[in-house]
């Protein structure tokens, strides 16, 4: 999974494809509930290419910074190719890895505590301890600052999940893991422990599947179907046979009416689109 969290290229058509397809736009949804003062000086945690950087970046006003931080040098220079204008003086990109955090930002200059919001979205568990990058992120924060950590939500990935398993497919114990309890067994119980108030806000971004042609296919109908899933970037093939697309399951009820959507000559992906656009798993 790590791998492909640091490919530039293809964390950008994650972010597109998902972006494409989801129902609530995460980005929108996340900055209703976290707000960004002109003045806020920011440490972002696994910023990816920008997901959320350049929309808080786009908040801030002349006294307020971000220092972006990332293991991906790839990354980090697709999210400056982003930025310009006044925003360039504003933004720092570290490159490092969650577990080099506290040197890194020393050897960059900073001095503890110097930020009043910490912000990560979909990263903290590629931490090889989640816990100590929380409690040394803490000692960077000012009195009064806030920690902000956006992760998968429980029965988000619930109708992914049953699918790939319809399939004959297998899910590993760390996909489960920070896909559904990551949250709720680590990040909430160690805020409860060190802030006077947390809050928490849930959504359930519901999954549209969409039909598109098996890559590679050049328009020839496959006499094989694939359930494609995005987050495992590889197709769970069918035993079935057959030039249209089979009846499976999704949300307990077998897929209807699709033959017209089809195009005559191609064989089909019933690609399921992950709810949270800005993973990095």
């Amino acid at each position: 999974m790590t791998s492909r969290a640091t490919q530039a290229d293809l964390l950008e058509q994650r972010i597109a494809e998902n972006r494409s397809a989801q129902e609530v736009d995460l980005v929108s949804w996340i900055f209703e509930r976290v707000l960004i003062e002109p003045a806020d000086q920011i440490l972002e945690l696994c910023c990816g290419t920008g997901g959320q950087t350049l929309r808080m970046l786009g908040e801030l006003g002349k006294g307020g910074s971000l220092v972006a931080l990332d293991t991906s040098a790839a990354a980090l220079e697709t999210l400056k190719g982003k930025v310009s204008g006044e925003g360039s003086g504003k933004l720092t990109a570290l490159q490092a890895n969650l577990d080099e955090l506290v040197p890194a930002l020393q050897r960059s200059g900073f001095a503890p505590p110097n930020f009043n919001l910490i912000f990560c979205a979909y990263g903290l568990y590629y931490s090889q301890d989640p816990r100590k990058t929380l409690d040394e992120a803490l000692t960077w924060l000012k009195p009064n600052g806030r920690i902000v950590v956006v992760g998968p939500y429980g029965p988000n990935n619930g109708q992914l999940f049953e699918m790939v398993q319809a399939s004959g497919g297998t899910l590993s114990e760390a996909v489960v893991f920070s896909s559904a309890k990551f949250m709720l067994e680590t990040v909430i119980p160690w805020a409860s422990l060190h802030f006077e108030t947390v809050k928490v806000s849930t959504m359930v971004n519901p999954v549209r599947p969409t039909l598109r042609p098996c890559p590679g296919t050049s328009g020839v109908r496959s006499r094989n179907w694939s359930l494609c899933g995005r987050s495992w970037r590889r197709c769970i093939k069918s035993s079935q046979s057959t030039r249209d697309p089979p009846k499976g399951f999704w949300d307990g009820k077998a897929f209807t009416n699709m033959t017209d959507r089809q195009r005559p000559g191609s064989s089909w992906i019933v690609k399921y689109i992950d709810n949270n656009a800005d993973d990095k798993t």
